[in-house]
C-alpha cells in the first residue's frame, strides 16, 4: 500500500509516517514549499504540494492508495486562521483526492470536534457534538468535509496528546524540571484522557488494516481517565523535581489570555495561553472511550502513564530540549 501523510515534519504526522514506513508500506509525505524535508522520519520520501491549490495537491496523491492527514493548527490568531488551516486545506486535499480517486483517507482530528464530557461518563460515539472552541469547530467542520468527499474516510478524534517531539506539553515538563513550579488557575482540574503519540500511530495503522473502520468516526485514548496531578506527579518523578503548586484567579488568568490574544494580532504569532485555552480549562472534564476502536480493531493502548512520561522526558534529554 502507498501512503502519504500530511504534517510528518511535526509531531503525530512524524510518528505516524515513521510507523508505516517501520510496518513495511511505501510511505511519502506532503511537503509544503516552505517545509525542511530534513526533518522527515528515515526512509519517507517528500513530495512537495501546496494546501492552497487543488491542482498541486492532485499531482502529489496521484498513483496513492491511501492518505493519512495530520497537518493542521491547534492555535491561530482569528477564528479564518482556523478555517483556513483546518477546513479549506482539508477541503482541497480531499478534493484532490476524488480528482485521482483516492477512496481511502485516515483524518487525525480531536476529542474538542465532540466537546467536552461530564465528569461522570466519558464521551463516545453516542455523544452529540457541541464544540465550544473555534480549533473544535474548525475541526468539526473539517470532518463533514470529510465525510462528504471521501468514500471510505476514517475519523480519529484524539484526546491531548503527549510524547516524543510534542512542543506544546515540553513547556510544562521545563517548568518543572527548571523552575520547579506548575501554575494554574484556581478551582478543580477537569477530568483528562490522555495517549502517547506513537500509540497514535498505532492506531491509525490499525484503522488502515480494517476495513470495518471505513466511514466510522472514533474517539481514541489510552482508556483511563486521570487528573492534572496525575500526569504532574508523573512528569516530577521523571524529571526528578517536585514543582511547587501556585494558583492563580481564574479572572487573572482570563485577563492574561485576552491581553495575549491582542497581542498576537499585532504580532500574528499564537499564543500558548489564549481564551480559548481558558474556555477549556473551565470544563469539568475531557474524557473520551476508545471502546468502539477496540472492539472494531482490537486495538490495545499501552495505558502506562508514567512509562509513556518517563520515555518522553529521556528523549527530551537525549535531543536537548530538556536539562
Amino acid at each position: 500500500m502507498k501512503v502519504l501523510v500530511t504534517g510528518a515534519t511535526g509531531f503525530i504526522g512524524w510518528h505516524c509516517a515513521s510507523l508505516l514506513r517501520e510496518r513495511g508500506l511505501a510511505v511519502s509525505a506532503l511537503l509544503r514549499p516552505q517545509s525542511d524535508e530534513t526533518k522527515l522520519p528515515k526512509g519517507v520520501a517528500g513530495i512537495r504540494g501546496d494546501f492552497s491549490s487543488v491542482k498541486s495537491l492532485a499531482a502529489a496523491v496521484h498513483g496513492i492508495d491511501a492518505v493519512v492527514h495530520c497537518a493542521g493548527v491547534v492555535r491561530a490568531v482569528s477564528p479564518a486562521a482556523y478555517w483556513k488551516a483546518n477546513v479549506d486545506s482539508t477541503e482541497n486535499l480531499c478534493l484532490a483526492c476524488r480528482d485521482q480517486k483516492v477512496d481511502r483517507f485516515i483524518f487525525i482530528s480531536s476529542l474538542t470536534a465532540g466537546g467536552p464530557s461530564g465528569r461522570d461518563k466519558p464521551r463516545d460515539e453516542s455523544d452529540a457534538d457541541y464544540p465550544l472552541t473555534h480549533y473544535g469547530m474548525s475541526k468539526n467542520s473539517a470532518e463533514s468535509v470529510v465525510k462528504s468527499l471521501i468514500r471510505d474516510s476514517t475519523v480519529l478524534r484524539l484526546c491531548a496528546v503527549y510524547g516524543p517531539r510534542e512542543t506544546d506539553i515540553l513547556r510544562m515538563f521545563k517548568l518543572v524540571a527548571e523552575k520547579g513550579f506548575d501554575i494554574r488557575p484556581k478551582g478543580d482540574s477537569p477530568l483528562l484522557s490522555f495517549i502517547e503519540g506513537r500509540e497514535v500511530a498505532k492506531a491509525v495503522l490499525s484503522a488502515l488494516k480494517f476495513d470495518v473502520t471505513k466511514k466510522k468516526t472514533y474517539y481514541i485514548s489510552d482508556g483511563n481517565i486521570y487528573e492534572w496531578d496525575d500526569f504532574l506527579t508523573c512528569v516530577e518523578e521523571a524529571v526528578g523535581r517536585n514543582a511547587r503548586r501556585i494558583f492563580i484567579p481564574m479572572w487573572m488568568a482570563e485577563t492574561y489570555a485576552m491581553l495575549a490574544d491582542g497581542f498576537s494580532k499585532i504580532t500574528r504569532k499564537p499564543p500558548l495561553i489564549n481564551r480559548e485555552r481558558i474556555l477549556i480549562l473551565r470544563q469539568k472534564a475531557w474524557t473520551c472511550s476508545p471502546a468502539r476502536f477496540s472492539d472494531d480493531t482490537g486495538f490495545q493502548p499501552d495505558n502506562d502513564l508514567k512509562k509513556g512520561v518517563f520515555a518522553t522526558a529521556e528523549w527530551y534529554r537525549e535531543k536537548g530540549w530538556l536539562k
